[in-house]
Formats: structure tokens, C-alpha cells, sequence
């Protein structure tokens, strides 16, 4: 057998099953015709359809999409001025090449564990714009009604109330209020943050909510815009 002819041979034979391949990728544009906001609505994209594997989508400024589970794309852009919402734990977004210039977001603050979500993105190439905005501040647990959530939400006393803890202890109050419970890992978040403390027995100071969830897996990392 020659092996140059057999290499050149089947070089151009993946070149065509590449070539094959490109041929069912599609651009998707999203429209939300429909006004509710949901990737998984045909009716939502521009060509109708929602996405697939092999398709390039982008989400334009001025417009909002929510993700309520997992999905794979081949490429996918948020364009400035563009939200893309995860609503659900699970939601996991994944492409061969992401860039995000405009903002991507969980949903949140929440007061039960039933209703995390967290970003979670995972791409080959992940490209994080000037523009772009990774956005998960004060969505962890919440705090209404006087009533801290989450299993490290602090306590309250007369004056101020305690820091709520994740990954480290939150800071106790002038008098009695104690910082909740620690639980989970800074390194390796797995949860959301918990809840801070109402202090005065008019409830005068409010506590504030836990932080939210980021989980970017990518092979390669250009992170130029803003992680909070």
C-alpha cells in the first residue's frame, strides 16, 4: 500500500465530512416573538426553530433569553446590551466558542433551595468582552420579611444583625447576633450564599441576600469584561 495515497486519501475524506458537517449549521437569531422569553420556543428564533448542536446563536441588545435546562450550541454570542438568564441549577450552556459582551445572569434572589440556578457555562473557547458582565451579586439566599434563608443565614439581635456565611464565617453583630452555620468551599463553590440579618427591633437595618454561583469550564479563557 502506498501510505502517502492512503494518507492523502483519508485527509480528504475528513475534509469532507468536515464540509458535510458545516452544511447543517445554521445561524439562529433571537427574536422572542413569542414574549415569553424561553430558548426552547420555536417561535422565538429567527430562522424558527430552536437551536441545535450544530447552530451559531445570537442573542441580540435590547433583549432578554432564559435557559431552563441544559443545551448545546456551536457557537454562541450575547451581543452588548443582550441578557441571557440561567433560570435552573442545571441549566448548563455549552458551546465550541462563546463570547459574551453583554450580560449573562442566574435568576435570584430565592428563599428556597428548590429554586437555585447559577451560571454555568462551558465552551473550548470562552471569551469574555470589555462589555461583557457575568452577574450573580446578591443572588443567592434571600431576606424578606425579616426572615434570613439559607443554611448559613445569620442571626439577628437588638441593633444589627450577623453576616450570612459561605465558604468562610460571616462577621457576628455588636451584640448577640451570631454568623450562621459555614458550609461549602471557596475554592469549589456548590451552592449560593445565605442571607444576612435583620437588626433592630424595628427591623430599621435591613440584612441583605446571599451571593450568587459562577462555574465557567473552558479550555481556553479570556476574561476582559466584569465577574461579580
Amino acid at each position: 500500500m502506498n501510505l502517502v495515497a492512503e494518507y492523502l486519501r483519508r485527509l480528504s475524506l475528513g475534509a469532507m465530512l468536515m464540509a458535510a458537517s458545516s452544511l447543517y449549521a445554521e445561524p439562529k437569531n433571537w427574536t422572542d416573538t413569542a414574549g415569553d422569553r424561553d430558548w426552547f420556543n420555536d417561535s422565538n428564533w429567527d430562522p424558527i426553530g430552536a437551536p441545535g448542536t450544530d447552530d451559531q446563536v445570537t442573542i441580540p441588545a435590547g433583549t432578554t433569553c432564559l435557559v431552563n435546562q441544559a443545551t448545546s450550541v456551536d457557537t454562541l454570542t450575547v451581543i452588548a446590551g443582550g441578557t441571557l438568564m440561567q433560570t435552573n441549577w442545571s441549566a448548563k450552556l455549552t458551546a465550541n466558542a462563546m463570547t459574551i459582551a453583554g450580560a449573562v445572569q442566574p435568576v435570584g434572589p430565592v428563599t428556597n433551595a428548590a429554586d437555585m440556578s447559577r451560571i454555568w457555562l462551558a465552551a473550548t473557547n470562552f471569551f469574555l468582552a470589555g462589555t461583557g458582565k457575568l452577574e450573580a451579586d446578591g443572588r443567592g439566599f434571600d431576606v424578606t420579611n425579616q426572615i434570613s434563608y439559607g443554611p448559613g443565614a445569620g442571626t439577628p439581635d437588638n441593633l444589627r444583625g450577623a453576616g450570612g456565611s459561605y465558604g468562610g464565617k460571616g462577621g457576628n453583630s455588636v451584640f448577640w447576633g451570631v454568623s450562621g452555620t459555614n458550609y461549602g468551599s471557596a475554592e469549589e463553590p456548590s451552592d449560593l450564599g445565605s442571607a444576612g440579618a435583620y437588626g433592630h427591633s424595628s427591623y430599621v437595618y435591613g440584612g441583605g441576600a446571599g451571593g450568587g454561583a459562577i462555574r465557567i469550564e473552558a479550555g481556553q479563557a479570556v476574561l476582559n469584561g466584569t465577574v461579580s
